[in-house]
């Protein structure tokens, strides 16, 4: 099954875009994507920045029940942030096969995930579909 993904990608402050990722949900249909992204448009932060809306269809291994999904990802960076970078893993209806593909990951990848000074953090999420994320919007303080 497919789902779709969206995400506000930036804002701009004086010196240009600024990349600040917010997760704003998954949603069964485009339509109901489409209806989420008129929904953000209007809210706070926002409002400022309706060119950075990304919608991407998303692959989940299953059969959805309870509108319940787990997304895995191993979240990788230095000490002070000056490096960092996610691997996804994907989407899964249930949240013992979500960890044992982060085992398995982390078991293939043993050499990485003991890399000297990165830190990883290994991260299994519970997303409900339909959900909408960040409904109060955001405000950027200097």
């Amino acid at each position: 099954m497919v789902v779709y993904e969206l995400t506000h990608i930036f804002f701009r402050d004086p010196d240009g875009l600024v990349f600040s990722p917010k997760n704003l949900g998954l949603y069964y249909s485009y339509e109901s994507v489409q209806q989420a992204v008129r929904y953000f448009s209007a809210q706070p932060g926002f409002c400022k920045a309706q060119d950075a809306f990304s919608i991407r269809e998303r692959k989940v291994s299953g059969n959805i029940i309870d509108d319940t999904v787990f997304e895995v990802l191993v979240y990788l960076h230095s000490a002070n942030y000056e490096f960092e970078t996610e691997v996804e893993l994907g989407l899964y209806v249930d949240e013992g096969t979500a960890q044992n593909k982060l085992i398995k990951y982390c078991g293939d990848n043993v050499p990485l995930v003991n890399a000297r000074d990165l830190i990883v953090d290994k991260i299994v999420n519970k997303r409900i579909i339909e959900k909408r994320e960040w409904t109060e919007g955001f405000s950027i303080i200097d």
